[in-house]
Formats: C-alpha cells, structure tokens, sequence
C-alpha cells in the first residue's frame, strides 16, 4: 500500500538533484538547512506520487535559493509557513508557490493564507470557508484547466463554472464526455495524481458529486464488507468519506480485504463515470448532506429522484430524467 510523503527534490547550481522523501517536517526542514550551495532550490511535494524531478528543472533553475511549494505542501504545512498567495509555475498538473517563511529566511509580503484544503485532513474551523470557499482554492485548478486543457475549461466556462463551488451547483450541466474529463481533472489536482485504489478512500472529498451521490447496492461488493457499512448505515459513497481507510478498518469484522474491494469498487464506479452513476444514485432521503465537506456533498434540488417507482420502465424513465439530453442519448443507443 502507498504511503503519504513528503518530497524534497532539492537543485544544486551545478544543476545535480537530490531527492528524500520523510514522514515528518521536522527531518525535511532540517535536510534543507543543511544544504550549504547558496545557489540551491528546492521543491516540495506531499503526496503519494510526484512528477519525475526533471519537470522542475525549468521551475526550479529560475528560482535559487527559494524553496517551491506545491499546493498540497501548502495544504499540509502549519499556518507559520508562509507562502506566495498566486502560483509561479505549474508542472505536470501541480502548481508551484514560492515559500516565504519557515525555510530559514523571510520574503515576501505577508500572506494573510485564508482557510485552506488541507491535503492531510478533511476538516475545516468554519463551515462557511467551505459552502464559499476562497478565491485562492476555488480558482487553482479551473486557472491550470485553462492553461493545459483550454478546450474542456471552455466547456466549464460555458456552463457558469467560475469557482469550485459553482463546479458543485453545476456540473451536472456539462455534457457528456466533458462532464468525466473535468471531475477527473479536478481530482488529480487538488490529490497531486489520478485516482487510484490507493488514494481514493482517503481522497473522496474532491470526488465528483455523481460518485457521492452513487448508492452503495451499485458498488456490487461482497457479503463481508457489504453488512459492515449497512451497519454503520452507509447508504451512499459518500458516507465512506466520514470514514476514510483508516475508519474502515477500524469498523468490527472489517479486514484488509474488505477494504481493498471496497476502495477498487470505488474507483471502478469512477472510472465507469457520470452516466453509470447518476443511473444508480441514492433517492434524495438517503443524500449525503453533512459529515462531508459541503461543497462536495451539495446535492441540487432539481436532481432529486422521484420516490416510489412501481415498475422497472418506470425507474428506468426516472433514471433518464436525471441525465442530460446528449447522456440520455448515448444511454440510451447502448441499451
């Protein structure tokens, strides 16, 4: 199982690298300190999997002496670690802000770091910083859409998505396959890498609503881990994010197994995409609506599924209706 580390890609002027990753802050401030070459930079990464070091040779040559955070170290970092509100350069999906304190100098006005998403935990001081996120964690991943995929940012553009939290309101109106692209584009940005059966558990809150919002009956999972999330009354994926793997496994009767079939479930549902899942989503009184980040948990009114159907045509005509005309469509020609 891949662990959560902390990268430090540190550049000589000599243009040499030298790449340690640690556990802790303390081991990593202190390797930087005792780089003694004047003209050395350095990159920071938290996660569990970075660019190869020589996709920070532009970024990092133009910058020596100054430490490069990405966004998920400037997540991770206490709030004393000051660093550049705007990002200098972007690399391989990872954008990079020039840190100004904490790595033994000072530079830079100071940065008044509103709430940010915290890479190591889901949880947040105020609720509202979450239902009307910042400009400076709303608009990162939509600015590098535009720059790397001008052409899928224009189809966010079109459908009213400025910010993230109008991404969650609203990308039920971009079609189809866009409306894919996009979530999976979010996620490896805010995560630092594609979702995988070793990030997804721990990673949910930057899940697409669609995902959330699937029933747990359509991950199809075995008898085992199946009774133990009825028990907890998990109905729909996103319930799982309240939990994360290591709340999982601490669940009665839940072992290792179970909770590897449950995460490649997860990550099967996401890469199945909006169509499958919006077919099989919860009814509206099984919604996830709190224990969740609520940008992520926000389920629109207008995508409620009628209660009661009384016949498979008549589900399945209330499965359609929550789907865009073009979804529908291609739905539709593949039954």
């Amino acid at each position: 199982m891949r662990q959560l580390l902390a990268y430090l890609l540190v550049r000589r002027a000599t243009g040499v690298w030298d790449v340690a990753s640690y556990r802790d802050l303390e081991g990593l401030v202190a390797a930087w300190g005792a780089v003694s070459d004047p003209g050395a930079s350095a990159v920071v990464h938290v996660g569990f999997w970075r660019p190869d070091t020589g996709a920070f040779e532009d970024a990092a040559s133009k910058q020596q002496g100054v430490v490069l955070l990405t966004d998920a170290a400037r997540g991770a970092l206490p709030p004393s670690f000051r660093s550049a509100s705007s990002p200098c350069a972007s690399v391989d999906g990872l954008l990079l802000f020039e840190a100004y304190s904490g790595w033994g100098y000072e530079r830079g006005e100071v940065d008044h770091q509103a709430p940010r998403l915290d890479v190591l935990s889901r949880k947040s001081s105020s609720p509202e910083s979450l239902v009307n996120p910042p400009p400076a964690i709303s608009s990162q991943w939509l600015a590098l859409l535009k720059v790397d995929v001008p052409t899928l940012w224009a189809a966010a553009e079109a459908a009213g998505i400025h910010d993230d939290a109008a991404y969650v309101v609203r990308e039920s109106s971009v079609p189809y396959p866009e409306r894919d692209d996009l979530a999976y584009f979010r996620y490896s940005s805010f995560t630092g890498g594609p979702p995988t059966d070793s990030n997804i558990l721990d990673s949910l809150g930057y899940a697409p609503p669609w995902l959330l919002n699937l029933d747990v009956k359509a991950l199809d999972l075995s008898t085992r881990p199946s009774n133990r999330l009825a028990e907890r009354k998990v109905q729909c994926v996103g319930d799982i994010a309240q939990f994360g793997e290591a709340g999982l496994f601490k669940m009665p009767n839940m072992g290792r197994r179970s909770v590897a079939e449950i995460a490649g479930s997860i990550l099967e549902a996401f890469n199945k995409g909006s169509i499958y899942c919006s077919a099989h989503r919860c009814k509206p009184a099984q919604m996830v609506l709190s224990g969740l980040d609520p940008r992520q948990a926000h389920v629109p009114e207008s995508a409620g599924v009628p209660m009661g159907p009384t016949s498979f045509t008549e589900a399945l005509n209330q499965a359609f209706e929550l789907l865009g005309e073009r979804e529908a469509k291609v739905l539709r020609l593949r039954m």
